[in-house]
């Protein structure tokens, strides 16, 4: 996946976490460099691997701490940090972990867990349409959207009926155009353009940018780039990709 979809995973979470400096967070199914590649605090994360599908050992994320576990098994204590980020896992999961995963993330969190998954018809035919794309090409099927078709996309119903069972309140909504999902996974394949949408969202990041490790060139156009953040707001048209849940811990009477 793209720097740039990445990156717009993770912008209605960061817009929450720009305002809590010094918040402890952890992120469940990071890989090497999840929320930490767009976010200047430091991060926990917590993954089986650090390989992003590729089963090499990548570089990890200056700022990302990683740790080794599973979701369903979080090797944390109660309340250990006051937010939790879980982004696009559950659909890598067989359906009858997933309740056991979502429990783990709220019972390590002190105040809120993020989740996020793709969900939806809408979603469903993205995938689908993107397989057929890279079955014409004759280009490998991408390992997450292999898993995708292996264990189903979530369901928000079903999300929810597992937030029922846990002492928690939530709020849900819809986000990421499932248009612009869709295209910028295709073009991120391409050679000739897919390693400069990459760099877009590297641009676009809501992290401190270093000026002086960069030639002039570079530094000028990720000023112009950064002009350009309003545009993205239409990765919030609908219909939409993924489904994120803000789910706030309450105390169990």
């Amino acid at each position: 996946m793209s720097n740039l979809n990445r990156l717009l995973r993770y912008i209605p979470i960061l817009q929450v976490l720009q305002r809590e400096k010094g918040a402890q967070v952890l992120e469940v199914g990071c890989g090497s460099r999840g929320m930490a590649a767009f976010w200047a605090e430091k991060v926990i994360g917590c993954d089986i691997d650090f390989t992003d599908f590729s089963g090499v050992t990548r570089p990890i994320e200056r700022n990302l701490i990683p740790v080794k576990g599973t979701a369903a098994a979080l090797p944390f204590r109660d309340r250990s940090f006051d937010y939790v980020v879980c982004v696009d896992v559950l659909e890598h999961i067989p359906s009858d972990q997933r309740p056991v995963a979502i429990s783990e993330c709220l019972r390590v969190s002190r105040d809120c867990l993020f989740l996020a998954f793709p969900n939806g018809a809408c979603a469903v035919d993205s995938d689908e349409r993107l397989y057929r794309y890279w079955l014409r090409k004759r280009s490998m099927i991408q390992p997450w959207l292999a898993e995708h078709r292996v264990y189903g996309l979530p369901k928000l119903s079903e999300t929810e009926e597992i937030l029922h069972r846990l002492p928690c309140v939530w709020i849900v909504k819809e986000g990421n155009w499932t248009t612009l999902h869709y295209w910028f996974e295709r073009l991120e394949g391409a050679r000739c353009i897919g390693p400069y949408i990459a760099a877009v969202g590297d641009f676009m990041a809501p992290k401190p940018w270093d000026f002086h490790g960069h030639k002039t060139i570079t530094n000028i156009v990720c000023l112009i780039i950064r002009l350009m953040r309003p545009l993205l707001r239409m990765a919030d048209l609908s219909p939409g990709y993924r489904m994120f849940a803000f789910v706030r811990r309450i105390e169990s009477s």
